[in-house]
């Protein structure tokens, strides 16, 4: 009973604090991936209500036509599943910022889980734990954003769990269990990969050579070859556009200096003291050729793991990328705290940890991102639900508008593809998936006006809410085409944009003031 409640408490809070960050009243514009994976997960919830016999790779497409903004290839398909479950029961995207608090709260119980299981501790240490994954800042800030990392989190560390399992007794059970977890993982994000390392490093790290000699431990990866092998080998002609220029070697150069300065600042230095006095114990245990207990090894094996693979692997950086490795690191401090002050210390160690982490990480940062669903929502009050739009702006504004559109159709529609939303990075310019390589497609007004008449675009948007150092020159050209008596098309109300830490400003809309040719 009180698991029960203290599992409503954690959701009180983060539910809380995504309310307080302005999570459930913001637009699908705080991150690039956001609306991506918003829009992926409702074409998913989609195929399954409306899908019919419908090939899901033809559906995918044709979907992808009429809303540009889905990722399914970009990213493996784990997390929309539950997102279009959570879809199925509440059609709107604040239902997918209500499963990024259970995945939250999930992964806070399931770290208590760890810690009572294998600590023997069943006192107030576990439920101190389990409040700092859950309540921990830059957990609340992907929380706030509809994203795939907290899921990440949830099963990498359910992963964990079942090799420590393995380790204490070996059998063809947990062996596969871990490979089952890992294998949702991988199909979750491509980062959960850095799991593939754990076992033969713990291994090393706990001193369980003999483990080699057992064939349950060479198969554990046996459903990663036969699930997330096949998914990696087919998606790999999406993924690599999501790769920057450098080399592993170059990259890992500078992910050495970013991710320096990022571990203080997203664990919070008492974290990272911590981290760096469980982490000389491990190094002094090895100088001395003694083993590390099961428990830390595993721990460590899958931080060093997965961290590893985010540096030599260049898809760019983000403080989002340490998250999934946060409830091990909590697990390992709180290891270092017990053992300094004894099994029957109190809890005021860490709940004093707890706080000071608060404290020094806490970065009040609002999602606070207005005014594209406002401007969509008007005009499908207006013109009903069909039509081709395009809209050109940044990733986030882009993906805010589609996004928008999509969830203000109703499902029916939005098969049929009665209204298409078209990205003016793609249509009038081309840049890949990472905004490299960019150039616009057309040089004369005349031209570009042609093309949308071909494309049969009745409405155009124009974002003029970013820095003006920061626009795209297919942008300010798209609307310096439109404007002017002789082009067709007739401005309409600037309407304003709110941007929170970024900035602030208008978006410009034109209908064409003729019907299409």
């Amino acid at each position: 009973m009180r698991s029960v409640a203290f599992a409503v408490l954690l959701a009180l809070g983060f539910g809380l604090a995504q309310w307080m960050m302005g999570a459930y009243r913001s637009d699908l514009g705080g991150d690039p991936d956001e609306a991506a994976h918003a829009v992926t997960a409702l074409m998913v919830r989609d195929y399954l209500w409306h899908g019919g016999g419908e090939s899901p790779l033809h559906f995918a497409e044709r979907y992808y036509e009429t809303f540009p903004k889905v990722a399914l290839g970009h990213y493996p398909p784990g997390y929309y599943i539950p997102g279009a479950l959570m879809l199925s029961l509440w059609c709107d995207p604040r239902a997918l910022l209500v499963l990024q608090l259970l995945l939250a709260v999930s992964a806070g119980l399931l770290t208590r889980w760890i810690w009572c299981r294998w600590t023997d501790d069943r006192g107030a240490t576990g439920w101190i734990v389990a409040l700092m994954v859950v309540m921990h800042p830059e957990v609340i800030r992907v929380g706030c954003h509809v994203l795939s990392d907290l899921q990440v989190m949830l099963l990498t560390l359910a992963a964990v769990a079942a090799w420590i399992a393995y380790l204490k007794q070996p059998s063809w059970k947990s062996s596969q269990l871990f490979g089952a977890v890992t294998t949702a993982a991988i199909l979750t994000k491509g980062s959960a990969m850095g799991l593939v390392g754990l076992p033969m490093l713990s291994v090393m790290l706990a001193g369980r050579w003999s483990l080699l000699r057992r064939p349950d431990f060479w198969l554990c990866g046996l459903p990663v070859m036969l699930v997330a092998g096949p998914w990696m080998m087919f998606s790999v002609r999406f993924t690599q556009e999501g790769f920057m220029a450098e080399s592993p070697s170059a990259f890992f150069v500078q992910a050495c200096s970013y991710y320096a300065e990022a571990i203080p600042r997203v664990y919070g230095w008492p974290l990272v003291v911590g981290m760096m006095a469980s982490l000389g114990r491990l190094l002094w245990l090895a100088v001395r050729h003694r083993p590390e207990r099961e428990f830390r090894a595993t721990l460590w094996a899958a931080w060093i793991s997965m961290q590893a693979l985010i540096m030599v692997v260049p898809t760019g950086f983000s403080p989002r990328y340490l998250v999934p490795g946060l409830p091990w690191i909590v697990l390992l401090v709180a290891l270092e705290l017990r053992d300094l002050l004894g099994k029957r210390s109190s809890f005021v160690a860490p709940l004093l940890l707890f706080l000071l982490t608060e404290t020094t990480t806490w970065r009040r940062e609002p999602k606070l991102v207005k005014g594209f669903s406002t401007l969509v929502e008007e005009k499908l009050a207006r013109t009903g639900q069909h039509g081709v739009w395009l809209v050109a702006a940044d990733p986030r504004g882009e993906g805010a508008v589609i996004a928008a559109a999509a969830f203000g159709l109703d499902g029916e529609s939005r098969v049929r593809g009665d209204l298409r939303v078209l990205r003016g990075s793609k249509v009038i310019a081309e840049t890949d998936w990472l905004g490299q390589r960019y150039e616009t497609k057309f040089d004369s007004a005349g031209l570009l006006r042609a093309e949308l008449d071909h494309l049969g675009v009745d409405w155009v948007l124009v974002d003029e809410s970013m820095p003006e150092a920061q626009r795209k020159p297919h942008e300010t050209f798209l609307k310096d085409a439109l404007e002017g008596a002789e082009s067709g098309w007739q401005p309409g109300v600037l309407h304003p944009v709110f941007r929170r830490m970024e900035a602030s400003g208008v978006v410009w809309s034109f209908d064409r003031v003729q019907p299409t040719p």
